[in-house]
């Protein structure tokens, strides 16, 4: 299925360990609860997609475009996301532990509650819009919002 359109559709708690969906535009697609744990999703369109506690662990989603969707609660663990866009995306409660962030965008990202344990953030854009009770220890270059942002 690479390259496929799947934009806008309902794809709610499905399993897709065999689906090749690199470079697929899911935009506005309903995800929430999806398995795609070890997929390639490399240049994959998931603008505005719902993919609340979604499966995505050691997922490659890098150069992903998932500015303004929904991870919230999402299993991000070990996944590559070097280089996706993730500008205005909710990470709130969203396990990025061990995550390759390197150079993503994180502009005005929600990652309250979210855990940055371990998380290769190197070269990534952090101005936050909301970044409290985090967990980054280990993280390899810790996140600093940008001055005058909202910590609560």
């Amino acid at each position: 299925m690479q390259d496929v359109n799947l934009r806008g559709e309902n794809l709610l708690r499905a399993i897709m360990k065999t689906a090749r969906l690199q470079k697929a535009d899911l935009q506005d697609a309903n995800l929430e609860g999806a398995d795609l744990g070890g997929q390639t999703l490399t240049g994959t369109n998931m603008r505005f997609a719902n993919l609340t506690r979604a499966n995505l662990t050691f997922a490659n989603l890098s150069g992903a475009d998932l500015s303004w969707a929904n991870l919230e609660a999402a299993d991000l663990r070990g996944a590559d996301l070097s280089e996706a866009d993730l500008t205005g995306a909710n990470l709130e409660d969203a396990n990025l532990e061990g995550a390759h962030l390197l150079r993503a965008n994180l502009n005005r990202a929600i990652l309250t509650g979210a855990n940055l344990s371990g998380a290769r953030l190197n070269g990534a854009v952090l101005e936050l819009k909301r970044l409290d009770n985090k967990r980054i220890e280990h993280a390899d270059a810790p996140a600093k919002p940008n001055a005058g942002d909202p910590q609560t």
